[in-house]
């Protein structure tokens, strides 16, 4: 059994697209457990519109956030979502990440045959805030088994056992990539790290820094022509966003032979 888990907060107000990341995953879950935090922009009627479409499926909670810094808000949630778990694994995605729709079913199978792994690692593919740098890949967890005792920490990147003291064990590695949103749709970074800032702010301050130096970014932003044909390799779920929207698309980070030159690395697409 698969579970998925999201948490969202005025996803509307801050340009996430929330709706596509769990659009993204919700056809190899059994289930999808969505908590809001009392959002005020329309995002909790779009997960009710959401749930009234996969109604056998999603069920949705909402939780009032508290203010705070860094993730603990996010995590409250998250644990409440773990608690609700029946059993085997908890696939959880944030509402600016998605997966690409060729490797989907794949990652389905796999979590089906690693029945002896509690978690597991995969590639994050991440940009930064400004268009010219290059891309960043991180490692981190997104699936993990039910656990007794299992919690999140730092807003859903990193699980642990025993009340915040033990590391999971046993966890593998698969070469399935999924994607930062801003990695794609790069207007919404300013939106975006105006509510880290301001909300989810780091203790060095360096969100604040973020969000001062970005608006020139996001002023100078590149329209591309929305008539314009993308690749093949392009997921369907961002064609789809593109039709309605002007954005930059980093067509590149979808071709394999792109991502396996660029990592060193074989990554499993159908």
């Amino acid at each position: 059994m698969i579970t998925g888990i999201f948490t969202i907060r005025n996803g509307i107000k801050t340009g996430y697209a929330f709706v596509e990341a769990i659009l993204s995953i919700l056809p190899i879950t059994d289930k999808f457990l969505i908590s809001d935090g009392a959002s005020k922009d329309g995002t909790f009627e779009a997960l009710k519109k959401l749930k009234e479409t996969f109604p056998e499926k999603i069920e949705l909670f909402q939780m009032q956030d508290k203010t705070s810094k860094r993730w603990e808000c996010i995590d409250k949630h998250i644990n409440c979502l773990i608690d609700k778990v029946e059993k085997d694994w908890i696939f959880e995605i944030q509402g600016d990440e998605f997966y690409h729709e060729d490797t989907l079913f794949f990652m389905k199978d796999t979590m089906n045959l690693y029945k002896h792994y509690n978690a597991i690692r995969q590639p994050r593919w991440v940009t930064p805030w400004d268009i010219n740098r290059p891309y960043t890949l991180y490692v981190t967890v997104r699936c993990v088994r039910k656990i007794d005792g299992l919690v999140s920490l730092q807003g859903g990147d990193y699980f642990t056992i025993e009340n915040y003291s033990t590391p999971i064990k046993n966890v593998a590695f698969l070469n399935i990539p999924f994607y930062h949103f801003n990695s794609i749709f790069l207007k919404n970074a300013y939106f975006k790290a105006k509510r880290h800032s301001s909300f989810l702010a780091t203790c060095d301050g360096s969100r604040h820094d973020i969000t001062k130096n970005l608006k020139n970014v996001y002023d100078e932003m590149p329209d591309k022509n929305i008539t314009t044909e993308l690749s093949k390799n392009v997921p369907a779920i961002i064609k789809d966003m593109y039709k309605y929207n002007k954005y930059f698309v980093r067509e590149e980070l979808f071709d394999k032979e792109w991502l396996t030159k660029t990592t060193g690395l074989n990554y499993y697409f159908d």
